[in-house]
């Protein structure tokens, strides 16, 4: 090979090895240049990511405590629902026992109440509640257990008797039915119960036609066309208005006013107030006459006083004559004593005449009674 071959040769061996270790160089610091540069956004990225968790965090720190409260709170209401419910459950086995014990009374009371006295007695008892509540009790204007007769040798006995103002009365029977509705109430099977709430309306409407064939009204004077058929409890008319609604028009068609404590406490209460305006007129009527007597007496007083003053003026008229007696006849015969010196050493004292007369009396009334009186002065 020539020389100059070979320096060629190694010329481009240089430069090719040159251009080798250039890129392998190159190569390098590109590398070097790219992973500081990954570096670098890997570390932005993660402090950018702890940022947002710290940001997330903060936001949802009110959450987290919310829901720790929320979590604490319905632990609390379960703790109570679960006392409550314990309570609860105690609270219901003492209503269904105190039901029990209520449900065996009612039934008790139903079993007396069949029998015709105890449930006359608890009528009579309903009736007299109803009287006093409406304030006619303390004055004992009413008869319970009045009889009197048919005028064909029958008896009635009404239970109640309510006199009105001016001797008139309000006749009150409480002798209702009530078996069949007593044996409603405690009657299971729906057929047996309407059928037994049935039974009720036709005894109610059986003993209104006895109330209105005895006609109590015509057994006592001045007492209004009909009587009160009195039913001791709401249920009693309730029921029997609910199978049959034409009743209560069907009672007042045969002079029957069927009545509740509730409607016979209010007509109680309208006879108490008849009975107030009964006594305010009594009171009126009283103070009219005591008027009356006060001005006949004061008309009488000033009769008197007039005669009084008459005398008076009379008693003036006879002083005045007995001083101008005194003037013009004695004394001037005992001044006469005097000059003759017989009279002691004091004068005679001088007497006036009175000249002031009583007042007359000047109200109309007694001059009219009295016309002399004003001639005294």
């Amino acid at each position: 090979m020539s020389p100059s071959l070979a320096s060629s040769a190694l010329v481009i061996g240089i430069f090719l090895l040159g251009a080798l270790l250039g890129a392998l160089l190159t190569s390098l610091l590109y590398r070097s240049l790219h992973g500081a540069a990954v570096e670098s956004a890997v570390a932005e990225q993660m402090r950018a990511s702890r940022e947002k968790d710290a940001a997330l965090e903060s936001m949802l720190a009110p959450i987290r405590d919310g829901l720790a409260k929320y979590d604490t709170k319905l632990g609390e209401i379960e703790r109570e629902r679960v006392r409550s419910f314990a309570s609860l459950g105690e609270r219901m086995e003492g209503v269904a026992a105190a039901s029990d014990v209520l449900r065996g009374e009612t039934a008790n009371l139903a079993r007396a109440l069949r029998s015709s006295n105890v449930r006359g007695a608890w009528g009579e008892l309903q009736l007299r509640r109803a009287v006093e509540l409406a304030g006619m009790l303390e004055r004992c204007d009413f008869t319970v257990q009045h009889t009197t007769s048919d005028g064909d040798d029958g008896r009635l006995r009404p239970d109640m008797v309510v006199h009105l103002p001016g001797d008139k009365c309000i006749v009150v029977d409480a002798k209702t039915p009530a078996t069949a509705v007593l044996e409603a109430v405690n009657c299971e099977d729906d057929a047996m119960r309407r059928q037994l709430c049935a039974e009720h309306v036709v005894a109610v409407r059986k003993h209104i036609e006895t109330l209105s064939r005895k006609a109590y009204w015509e057994q006592f004077e001045r007492a209004p066309e009909f009587v009160v058929m009195f039913l001791p409890s709401e249920a009693f008319f309730s029921v029997a208005l609910e199978h049959d609604p034409p009743l209560f028009e069907h009672a007042f068609e045969q002079k029957v006013l069927i009545a509740t404590p509730t409607t016979l406490v209010a007509l109680l209460k309208a006879v108490a107030f008849g009975w107030r305006q009964e006594a305010v007129a009594q009171n009126a009527q009283e103070i009219s006459e005591l008027g009356r007597e006060l001005y006949d007496r004061i008309r009488t007083l000033g009769e008197h006083f007039s005669d009084v003053g008459d005398h008076l003026a009379k008693s003036v008229q006879a002083y005045n004559r007995a001083v101008g007696s005194l003037e013009r006849r004695v004394l001037p015969q005992a001044r006469r004593f005097q000059t003759l010196g017989a009279a002691g050493s004091k004068e005679l004292a001088m007497l006036d005449a009175v000249e002031v007369g009583p007042v007359p009396l000047s109200a109309s009334e007694l001059r009219v009674v009295l016309p002399a009186s004003g001639e005294v002065a």
